[in-house]
C-alpha cells in the first residue's frame, strides 16, 4: 500500500512538471501570436496610409506615358 502511494506521488509529481511544462509553452505561443497580431496590425496601417501614395504614383506614371507618346510632337512642333 505504502509503494503504491509512493508510486502514485511521484506519477503525480512527473504530471505537475509536465503541466508546468505546457503553460510555459502555451504562454510562449501567446507571447508570439500577440507580436505577430501588432505586427500584423502595424503592417496593414502602413499599406492603408500608403494607398494615397500609390495613387499618385500611378497618376504621375500615366502622365509620364502620356508625355512620352507626344514626345516627338512636342521637339518638333516647336522648331516648325
Amino acid at each position: 500500500m505504502e509503494k503504491n502511494i509512493q508510486e502514485l506521488e511521484e506519477k503525480i509529481k512527473v504530471y505537475k512538471a509536465d503541466y508546468e511544462s505546457l503553460i510555459s509553452q502555451k504562454q510562449s505561443i501567446q507571447d508570439i501570436m500577440l507580436e505577430f497580431k501588432d505586427k500584423i496590425y502595424h503592417g496593414v496601417k502602413l499599406l492603408s496610409n500608403l494607398s494615397p501614395e500609390r495613387e499618385r504614383w500611378e497618376s504621375g506614371s500615366q502622365a509620364f506615358e502620356t508625355q512620352m507618346g507626344t514626345i516627338v510632337e512636342d521637339v518638333l512642333l516647336p522648331r516648325l
